[in-house]
């Protein structure tokens, strides 16, 4: 019998970084050894969720709630212009081409896009996470890298917490590659691993550019004032990587040494790589039995860009012209096309003949998760759009990739993919 309790609070904002908390709370809860996890067997778990009311559907059997008052992003566009409308000025803010231009640009709307809520709304949730944790007292905190609000209180009070990561050592350990940071691409450059010698002065720009453009961003000085005047201290979180500080331990990320960019890797008391952190997945004969008959002994393509790429008539009409192509050269393979529309439109698939349905199949949804199509290891491929936890359950699962990356922070995944030598960038010259 455990001798000890444990509370534990995990604190995350939008749906896609909420995946990698509801990863690590599924593997808590399976009792199972965790790798570079302490022996919990002697520690009775008592696991809490707090978010803002979106998320509160997803929360886990066994875990208590904690809505924290306010909205993610994406419920905020959704808000002030309806569902599909929202969804698509939001695709629309975050879709840049790459490029030095284009990287100087998507660092002035990072902040606006993710948040797009005013000051005093932002204040305003601080101290509904505030109560929370005074009510609740947790022994632990576990925050995502990206929340401001959860960083904003937990640097002013004393409570003993660490930072989960769904992203990678590039974005966690920015500080310790000293000038090596500079090898690296900046954001939406486009840009190869490592930077050529020929590019290094674009790239150095691009890098830079956040630090004077900052300080002039009348919409961070807007948040800073109010943020400082509430008592909240040093730079806007989400801006800044974050260092171990009083009563904050380490940051934990997806990366895996072994298969990722060289980097300076600081010691574990300050970053763990802990390799993709993926929710558990049912066998694909558990999860669509009916799928995996149709597959059979093929080989599949599984093109599954994510709910949030809306895709667009001229890009599913070039998603179908590949399929095509791709049939009459490989007879042997199979397509499973996830299809999530930007606005109203169709698209010919008569043009598949007498193939679609037999060899090809394009949905609006997939009844089994991704993970549990890709660990059949029928999947000749994955198509995805270059998010992390995509990226990661192709890496897991050891299939091939090509990232076809719609916004600016999945281009990195992009050019990660090539110069690991694990897929392409199949939108290199049209992203």
């Amino acid at each position: 019998m455990p001798s000890k309790k444990a509370k534990i609070l995990f604190l995350t904002a939008q749906h896609g970084q909420a995946n990698v908390h509801l990863a690590v709370i599924a593997a808590l809860q399976s009792g199972l050894p965790l790798p570079l996890a302490p022996d919990l067997s002697n520690i009775e778990l008592d696991l809490h969720l707090a978010s803002f009311p979106h998320l509160a559907k997803r929360v886990p059997t066994g875990v208590t709630w904690w809505e924290i008052e306010g909205k993610g992003f994406a419920q905020r566009f959704e808000e002030e212009f309806g569902k599909a409308e929202g969804d698509r000025r939001a695709f629309d803010l975050l879709s840049y081409s790459t490029g030095f231009l284009s990287s100087l640009y998507a660092y002035t709307q990072i902040l606006p896009v993710v948040h797009p809520e005013t000051p005093s709304q932002y204040l305003t949730s601080c101290l509904s996470l505030e109560n929370i944790l005074t009510t609740l007292s947790p022994d632990l905190v576990v925050v995502d890298q990206l929340f401001a609000v959860a960083r904003d209180v937990l640097g002013k009070g004393d409570w003993k917490w660490i930072r989960l990561s769904p992203n990678t050592i590039k974005e966690v350990a920015v500080v310790e590659q000293g000038l090596g940071i500079f090898r690296w691409p900046a954001l939406c450059t486009g840009l190869p691993y490592p930077v050529p010698y020929s590019l290094l002065p674009l790239n150095i720009i691009s890098t830079l550019f956040p630090l004077f453009h900052n300080p002039l961003n009348p919409l961070l000085r807007a948040f800073n004032t109010a943020r400082h005047s509430a008592g909240y201290k040093g730079q806007f979180p989400l801006l800044h990587p974050g260092e171990p500080t009083g009563r904050h331990s380490r940051v934990i990320c997806m990366s895996t040494p072994g298969s990722e960019i060289d980097a300076v890797y600081p010691g574990k008391d300050k970053v763990v790589c802990a390799g993709p952190i993926l929710l558990p997945v049912r066998p694909l004969a558990e999860a669509d039995p009916e799928l995996l008959e149709w597959l059979g002994p093929s080989q599949l393509v599984l093109i599954n860009l994510g709910t949030h790429f809306l895709q667009t008539s001229s890009f599913a009409n070039a998603i179908l012209h590949s399929i095509l192509t791709l049939l009459t050269l490989r007879p042997d393979l199979k397509v499973l096309w996830k299809l999530c529309k930007y606005g109203e439109y169709d698209i010919d698939l008569s043009l598949l003949g007498d193939v679609l349905g037999k060899r090809v199949r394009v949905v609006e949804w997939l009844d089994a998760e991704p993970g549990s199509i890709l660990h059949t290891g029928k999947v000749a491929c994955f198509v995805n759009h270059g998010g992390s936890n995509s990226y990661h359950d192709g890496l897991a699962a050891g299939v091939p990739q090509i990232i076809l990356s719609a916004w600016f922070d999945c281009h990195d995944f992009s050019t990660r993919v090539e110069h690991l030598g694990n897929g392409v960038w199949g939108n290199k010259h049209a992203a």
